[in-house]
Order: C-alpha cells, then structure tokens, then sequence
C-alpha cells in the first residue's frame, strides 16, 4: 500500500470517529432520554406536592373577597347610582315646589292686573268720556256746551251732546 492511500485510510478512520461522537451527542441513546424524561418527572412530582401541602387561610380569603369587593368596579358604579337617583328625586322635588311657587306668585300677578284693568272698572260702573278726538276727558275745560263726546262703558260706547258745563 502505499502511503497516500494509508494516509486516506487515517482521515477516514479518524473522521468516522468524529462522526460517530457527534453523532451520539446529536441523537441520545434510549437510556439517556429515559433518564432525562425521569428528572423531568420527579421535578413536575415535586411542584405538585408542594401545591398540595399549602392549605388555604379561610379568613384571610374572605378579607381579601370583601376587598376585592369594595373596590370593584360593580360597588363604585352601584354606589354613584344610588347617589344619582337621590339627587335625581331632589331635583324633581325641587321643580315641583318652584312651579307651585310660581303659580301662586302668577295668581297674585293676574289679580294685580284685574284690580288695575279699565275693562275691569268699567265693569264695576265707572265709565271714560273721550272727546270728538278720542281724547280722555280729564277737566270741564276740554269740552264746551254744544261738543259731541263719547262715554264708553263696560258694554259699548255711549254718543252725547253737552247741553252745559257746571262747577262742582
């Protein structure tokens, strides 16, 4: 043989080596997977036994319900809505007693307003004179013996002619 091809049969050998080294730490055999797996096991064992070894504190549970509770969303939006509906009411309450108010205070106006009405003295006997120029006779020196003036009452409107003019 010669000494190339002892020298090709060295690099294949050794690179065989190689080869197979890489190949067992590429693909573990049986044995180191079901060890591996085992570890994996006893870890998740483990967990699920420390889990189970906590027992739950009752009251402090309830302390934190009652504060999960109170600061709940739900309790603040329950709360705002009671305080809307109370001041809700407060203020139709308020609307009503006004508009009362303000109907005792129109009635009082409107009796203001008969009491000062023309219509309204016209209808309790006086009368209005007014001159051929619809003036209000107001003096004796408005008028002189012989005018025609009108005297509107309550009903409609009276035509005269002044026969004379006295002092009181």
């Amino acid at each position: 043989m010669s000494k190339l091809t002892r020298l090709m049969n060295d690099k294949i050998k050794s690179n065989q080596f190689r080869l197979s080294n890489i190949d067992k730490a590429l693909y573990p055999t049986q044995n180191q997977i079901i060890s591996y797996k085992q570890g994996q096991l006893s870890n998740i064992i483990q967990k699920f036994n420390n889990v189970n070894l906590v027992q739950p504190n009752y009251s402090k549970l309830g302390l934190l319900n009652q504060k999960l509770y109170q600061f709940s969303p739900q309790a603040s939006i329950q709360s705002h809505y009671q305080q809307l509906l109370a001041l809700s009411n407060r203020k139709n309450q308020s609307i009503k007693v006004r508009i009362e108010t303000s109907k005792l205070e129109m009635r009082a106006c409107v009796g203001q307003l008969d009491a000062l009405s023309p219509l309204k003295s016209l209808e309790r006997g006086f009368a209005v004179a007014l001159t051929n120029k619809q003036e209000r006779i107001k003096s004796k020196q408005q008028v002189l013996q012989g005018d025609i003036i009108q005297t509107r009452v309550s009903d409609g409107k009276i035509t005269s002619q002044v026969l004379r003019v006295d002092d009181l």
